[in-house]
Order: structure tokens, then sequence, then C-alpha cells
């Protein structure tokens, strides 16, 4: 019966039996070292020997890895005659692909770059991914596709409202666009609209109104013979229609960018005559300082003293109008015997050559 001491092994039959030929049975047996089997690798395979088998001396292994890992390690092991292996078994690490990168105005989530391994990608509120989705980490240590990017949301043009301007041609996220509008108009909504997250702009495009001065009301004994408008640039004319009365202020006003009529306001008031004097040693009634159109003034004389006219008998007076009035009455008349021989003529406004248009 035979037995090995570590780190021997035997090889032959355990136990040989001396026959009657005088000759031993079986074959001889021999104590030799050899190497316990190094055991698989996970990711890898070799070439030689099965994992619950002993190698002898000399003998050899060699490894490799899978596609998408490395070797970490002796690719080739050697049984030595001490029965030890030549290097330890090595193994099969997965293959990294590095830092995939991190859109900017994005995220990335996943924090293993080796093999079949995957990170994702997703956008900052208001942004939208250009790209994959995802990237995979390959057997060749690069990863698939690129690297998406984030862009801003566009929410397009907004407009620019009728008689009026904009400011601002970028219409993405958080972006701004002003409004504004031409002389004699005013804006009616937002100042600004804002690029939001859901694509939209905030609030709605303003319109330009024209400005409004409002109605100017018709001068009492007085007429409008013009008014086209009331809003920015409109025009309104007055003329006064009542014997005896003049405009006061201004006859045309237009309405201004700000809202105002420009001029002075319009009236019709009666004409103011000079003032008619008063003769020595008499006085006058009523007497005031200012008289109007139909005032009637009354002479009188003081006390041992008569009125006396200017004029003689036969001596005539001739009478003429101002332009733009007729006589009504004779043209001249004659003083006879202290008396004129008619009535004092009058001057009466002539028919306006504009069509009386009365809004």
């Amino acid at each position: 019966t035979y037995s090995c001491t570590q780190p021997y092994q035997r090889r032959g039959p355990e136990t040989r039996t001396c026959r009657g030929i005088g000759k031993w049975d079986g074959k001889k047996t021999r104590c030799r070292k050899f190497c316990k089997d190094p055991g698989d690798i996970p990711y890898g395979n070799r070439d030689k020997g099965r994992s619950d088998s002993s190698h002898r001396v000399g003998t050899s292994i060699r490894y490799w890895c899978f596609p998408g890992t490395q070797l970490v390690g002796s690719a080739v092991i050697t049984c030595m005659k001490s029965g030890d292996w030549s290097d330890k078994t090595p193994n099969c690490s997965p293959k990294s692909c590095g830092d995939p990168g991190t859109p900017a105005n994005g995220r990335r989530s996943g924090q293993v770059y080796t093999f079949k391994s995957k990170v994702f990608f997703s956008c900052d509120r208001g942004h939208i991914r250009v790209g994959p989705a995802f990237r995979q980490c390959q057997s060749n240590q690069k990863w698939s596709g690129v690297t998406p990017t984030c862009q801003p949301k566009s929410c397009g043009d907004p407009g620019t409202p009728a008689n009026g301007g904009r400011s601002g041609q970028v219409y993405t996220f958080k972006s701004k666009v002003f409004f504004s509008c031409d002389r004699g108009h005013i804006r009616v909504g937002p100042a600004f609209r804002q690029c939001q997250s859901n694509q939209k702009w905030s609030g709605v495009t303003p319109t330009c109104q024209p400005v409004d001065c409002g109605s100017l009301p018709t001068p009492k004994n007085g007429a409008k013979t013009e008014e086209t408008k009331t809003t920015y640039q409109g025009r309104v004319s007055f003329r006064c229609v009542k014997k005896g009365h003049e405009l006061k202020g201004s006859r045309v006003r237009v309405c201004q960018e700000d809202g105002r009529w420009d001029g002075t306001f319009t009236k019709c008031d009666p004409v103011e005559c000079d003032d008619p004097g008063t003769p020595r040693f008499g006085g006058r009634n009523p007497d005031k300082d200012k008289y109007i159109y139909g005032d009637t003034v009354t002479y009188e004389c003081k006390k041992n003293f008569t009125m006396r006219s200017n004029y003689e008998h036969g001596q005539s007076v001739s009478f003429g109008c101002n332009k733009g009035f007729q006589l009504k009455g004779a043209s001249a008349i004659v003083c006879n015997s202290g008396n004129w021989n008619d009535t004092i003529p009058t001057c009466e406004g002539m028919p306006s050559l504009f069509t009386n248009r009365i809004p």
C-alpha cells in the first residue's frame, strides 16, 4: 500500500500484490508534485484542464476574457515544481467607457461606466432634449451615440401690434420681447411678454389704440363747420352763427398725441362796441364800462343845457358796412330842419360761404 506526503500526489495503484511468478501486479506507483486547479474566472474562459483536476509540474493554462471585459493579472500561469502556480489566477473586469459628460442645462442619471451599463439624460425646465435619451457602454470602451444637448424651448414669433413696434428677436425660454406704440397711439395690454416652459408666451400681444381727445362742445351761438374725428390728428373747426357775435378762442383745434386738443376754448361772445362817449354838460344812460351788440345809449343834458346836433340843415351823411356785412336801409340820410329824413341803416352779416355742417 502506497501513500504520498504533501505536496506530492500518488500516480499509480494504491495497492500492489506480489504474484506467484515473482512480479508485482499493476503499474509502478510514483509520488509526484502537482498543482491544484487554479479555477475558472467569471466573464472569461481558459484553454486547458478541468476545474476538478490537478496539474503536473510545467503545465501552463492560458486565460482570456469575454468581449466588454479586460484581463487583470497574467494571461498564462504555469505549475511550478513547488506545487504552486507561477502567478495568481487572473480575473476579468468590465471595461470602462469613462465619464460620458452631462449636457448643459440638463442632468444625467447613472454613475457606472462599465460594459453594458447605461446612463440616462434629461433636460432642465424650459429646455428640450436634442439627441438620445440614453447611452450604453460598449465592448470597445466607447459610449453608444453622442451626448445629447438641451436646447431652450421656443415660443415662436409673438407678433407685433398694428400701429406699434416690438424689440427682441429671441423667442426661447425666459426670453422677453417688449412692445411700444407709434406716435399718437396708446398701448392697451402688457409692455412685454416672456417665453414660458410650456412654449407659450405670457399674457397676450397688446394693441395700439389711437389717442382719443373726446368730443368738443359746440359753442353757444356757434356751430361746428368741420369735425373729422376725435382721435389723434382729428380736426374741429368753429364759427359763430348768431348776428352780432364774434369768435373767441381757437377757430380750428387739432387732437394731439397726449390726448388733448390744441388751442384754447372756443366761444361766441357778443361784439363789443367802442365807448360811445359822453357829451359835455350832459350824461348817458346806462353809463357802464363796456357795451355789447344790441345795447342802446340815451343822452341827456344838464339843467339850462339843450341837446344840439353837429349837423346843419341840408347836410347829408353816407353809410357803409365793413367787409362781410351788407347795408340794410338808406345809404345816405339828410338833415332837414333838425331831423333826419330817414332812419339810420344797419349792417347785417352776409351768408357764410361754408355749408353749415353740425355733427
